[in-house]
């Protein structure tokens, strides 16, 4: 079995989870080792009783969680419930268990059709378990003891001794299973040893009773004289009671006397109660007649105040009207503003008055404005470009002068010529190069002043230009700010356009042109005064309307109360006519019956028999009766004796006819012990101690455990021998191991404290693989527990950091169980497979699951 989905509601310390949940990329668990994580109390513990709740249930089903006193359900909840899917084998179930406080826990388990759905749901405790133990083969107390790994139940394992280690062994694979058999048996013995001297105590029992036989025939003549005398006086008594009448038609006779006497009594009370509700019906019908009439007093004056309303507008519409008012002069008073602001906003400008031309204005302007701004940007960037090359010019021929300044130095000092470098032939030749050249940095010069004054020229038309546009801008803004006033002013005026349409539909369908006629038509001086006096007949005329409901209240009631009288009257003489009907019919019947006994009244019954009443009568016949039914009794008891002894004799015949089958059976059950014997000391003592615990359990126990201890070790040790040993009347187990390092031999008490540790998870988890498969025969029809999950809760606590690596190590490599989960409070080094972190917040857990690819 394996574990798919979790899902958790108000379970202890939990909330909700759900693993996986919805945001996990997988729809199941996937297999593979889970390290459950988390701080004390954080509920990791919780986690895994949920698991073991849900899969077997509390104690009194068929598990091991204690669920008294509502202990699982979160705190402030009213009820919890935990949802497993599991696998086992290729079928998969659904098993849901809830509880609410102080109720019995609701189980349910599903199976899973191939097109993924829920069927078969089978409910009830009981049967859960009964269906999860064919599922599984295994019960949830046996899952619970092999699959489920305590805290401690390790270092137990490590460091118990081999007497301990047996017995912890012996309860793991429920081998006093064994044990049990062998004291059935001699039980089963002793019972045989029991009925065989039952056995033979009845057959002297039998032979004794033969003696009885004559005695017994005598006695049965004897009872058959006696019940003949008694047939004899029976007839005597039935002869005398044939004369009388039979009881039950004396007690006919008095019982139709009797209830024609009470028929006459309840018609006179009937007539009474007849006469007293027709004068209280006389009362109710004056009163009812009264209200009619101020009801339709009532009726008059609610329809005037009707037709006054009519005449008058609704209060809805009034209220509309006074709402369309109140707006009209907030958009008046919003236009009035925005003319002050655009006047203010408009000083330079010749606007139009119109509100259209306003705008078409408007429009004309900023596209002027626009374009004004474009070109003046235009011709700015132009100059600005200008003074750039011309600064760019003045600076060249700047640097021409100086170069020309540095030639005239050469030609003084060296006397060449600054081109050619030849030598000049006098002083005038050099005079006349350097007058030449002087000349052309005067004039280099002269045009670098004209450059200047065209650049600052240019400069005085950049400042100007800014100015110019700078003002444009402005003039922008303006208009932007006038175009917001104009299209605002718009927007109300078309808002107000709609106001006074609807208020003069509101005007029409008061039946005026204009506000001022409503007010004269309803003589008012203000709309508010309608609506008040509209409310105030309105108040009246609700006044009015429930005033003529109570009316009409109190008139259904009377007109009820009147038809409930009359219908009571009708009753009741209904009622009395069944009586005297009954009456009738009763008389005839007291005369039927005088007349079959052959009299005309009760006094002529009474004289016949000299008895002054009936029950006289009855008694007499009482007594007959009761005589005879003595002499029944009696005949009957004879009758019963006879058959008695009958039976007795027949029995006795029987028991002598079954003393040859009771010899047989006691050389049966002679031969049944000798056989009990044998089974008991040669096979049980022997042959399963050596054939199936030490040749077949112990060899398969030490291959599987020795391979989990070379893979938890790092292959430094493997498992020698488990042998079963015996000191006097203790029975032990020893474990031999082989210390790969050195090569030496070792029992468990030389190994080191993590060393031991690892032996005892080694132990554990080879235990329980066992019992994922093994059976106790090849040719055993048992099958093994299909349950392929283990919980283990810190087993890594007397590990060192080492030892650690290879125990995760192992059990992430591990192939015999599907799933693997691990609580740990211990820091793990590397990787550790999928995770589990659970942590406490201020009023419930939270799990975070983590899986690895």
């Amino acid at each position: 079995m394996k574990i798919s989905s979790i899902v958790v509601e108000n379970f202890k310390p939990f909330s909700r989870l759900e693993l996986p949940d919805k945001t996990a990329n997988v729809s199941e668990l996937p297999n593979g080792l889970y390290t459950i994580r988390g701080r004390n109390s954080s509920g990791k513990s919780s986690l895994i009783e949920a698991i073991l709740w849900g899969l077997w249930g509390s104690k009194r089903d068929c598990g091991v969680i204690d669920e008294l006193k509502d202990r699982l359900i979160k705190k402030d909840a009213a009820k919890c419930k935990v949802q497993l899917d599991v696998q086992v084998g290729n079928a998969r179930y659904r098993i849901k268990r809830e509880k609410t406080r102080g109720k019995p826990t609701i189980a349910t388990i599903y199976d899973y059709n191939q097109k993924n759905q829920l069927i078969n749901p089978i409910s009830g405790s009981k049967a859960v378990c009964k269906k999860l133990d064919s599922v599984m083969n295994c019960d949830g107390k046996q899952l619970d003891s092999t699959f489920f790994v305590r805290q401690g139940e390790i270092d137990y394992l490590a460091n118990v001794s081999g007497s301990e280690l047996r017995n912890k062994i012996q309860e793991l694979f429920q081998l006093d299973q064994f044990d049990l058999i062998k004291e059935e048996l001699k039980e089963m013995r002793e019972e045989h040893i029991t009925l065989q001297q039952d056995l033979m105590s009845e057959k002297s029992r039998i032979e004794g009773k033969m003696e009885l036989l004559p005695e017994l025939k005598k006695d049965i003549e004897k009872l058959n004289e006696d019940k003949l005398n008694l047939e004899q006086v029976i007839q005597h008594l039935d002869d005398k009671l044939v004369k009388y009448p039979t009881i039950e038609d004396i007690q006919n006779i008095e019982t139709l006397n009797e209830q024609i006497k009470n028929a006459s009594n309840q018609v006179e009370g009937y007539s009474k109660e007849i006469s007293i509700l027709n004068d209280i019906l006389k009362d109710d019908r004056n009163e009812l007649e009264k209200e009619k009439h101020t009801l339709s007093k009532e009726e008059k004056e609610f329809q005037t105040l009707e037709k006054k309303i009519k005449s008058l507008p609704t209060l809805e519409s009034v209220t509309a009207l006074i709402n369309l008012i109140s707006k009209r002069l907030n958009l008046t008073e919003q236009i009035k503003s925005l003319d002050d602001e655009f006047i203010k906003s408009s000083s330079g400008f010749d606007f139009p008055q119109t509100l259209e031309q306003r705008i078409e204005y408007e429009k004309i302007q900023r596209e002027t404005l626009q374009n004004n701004e474009e070109t003046a940007q235009k011709s700015l960037t132009e100059i600005e470009q200008k003074i750039k090359d011309l600064l760019g010019t003045i600076n060249t021929k700047r640097g021409v002068i100086s170069s020309l300044k540095s030639n005239i130095e050469l030609l003084k000092e060296k006397g060449d010529c600054p081109t050619c470098f030849t030598p000049f032939h006098d002083e005038e030749e050099l005079d006349e190069v350097v007058q030449r050249i002087e000349k052309d940095i005067l004039n280099y010069t002269n045009e670098i002043n004209r450059l200047v004054k065209l650049v600052q020229e240019n400069e005085t038309s950049m400042r100007a230009m800014k100015e110019n546009l700078e003002i444009i801008r402005q003039n922008s803004s303006k208009l932007e700010n006038i175009s917001h006033c104009l299209t605002r002013t718009q927007q109300i005026d078309h808002n107000l356009s709609d106001l006074e349409t609807e208020v003069s539909r509101l005007l029409k369908s008061f039946e005026v042109s204009s506000y001022e006629d409503l007010l004269t038509k309803y003589n008012i001086s203000d709309i508010s005064e309608l609506s008040e006096s509209i409310g105030r007949i309105k108040n009246e005329f609700t006044s009015k309307k429930d005033r003529l409901e109570e009316f009409n209240t109190d008139i259904g009631r009377l007109t009820l109360k009147i038809q409930e009288k009359e219908d009571r009257i009708q009753k009741l003489l209904q009622e009395q006519e069944i009586i005297v009907n009954e009456k009738i019919k009763n008389e005839s019947q007291k005369q039927d019956l005088l007349n079959k006994l052959s009299v005309d009244t009760i006094n002529g019954l009474l004289e016949r028999f000299k008895a002054t009443k009936l029950q006289d009568m009855i008694t007499a016949i009482q007594v007959l009766f009761q005589e005879k039914k003595e002499k029944l009794n009696q005949y009957n008891s004879l009758k019963k004796d006879i058959n008695e002894e009958t039976i007795r004799l027949n029995k006795l015949l029987d028991e002598i006819n079954k003393l040859d089958d009771i010899e047989k059976r006691i050389r049966q059950e002679e031969s049944t012990i000798k056989h009990h014997d044998v089974l008991i000391k040669p096979y049980l003592e022997q042959f399963i101690s050596q054939e199936v615990i030490q040749n077949k359990l112990f060899k398969s126990l030490r291959s599987v455990v020795s391979k989990y201890l070379q893979q938890f070790t790092y292959g430094q040790y493997k498992m020698n021998e488990i042998l079963i040993t015996k000191h006097g009347k203790t029975h032990g187990v020893s474990i031999t191991l082989t210390d790969l390092v050195d090569g030496l031999e070792k029992d468990k008490d030389m190994l080191s404290g993590g060393d031991k540790a690892a032996l005892g998870l080694a132990l554990r988890m080879g235990i329980s693989e066992l019992m994922g498969h093994i059976r106790p025969f090849r040719s055993s029809g048992l099958h093994p527990i299909y349950f392929k999950t283990i919980i283990l809760d810190e087993p890594l606590g007397s590990l060192d950091t080492e030892r650690r690596e290879g125990v995760l190590s192992a059990l992430m490599n591990n192939k015999s169980f599907d799933q693997i989960f691990l609580i740990t409070h211990t820091q793990t080094i590397k990787d550790t497979g999928h995770t589990i972190t659970v942590t406490r917040g201020t009023d419930r857990s939270i799990v975070d699951l983590q899986l690895t690819n």
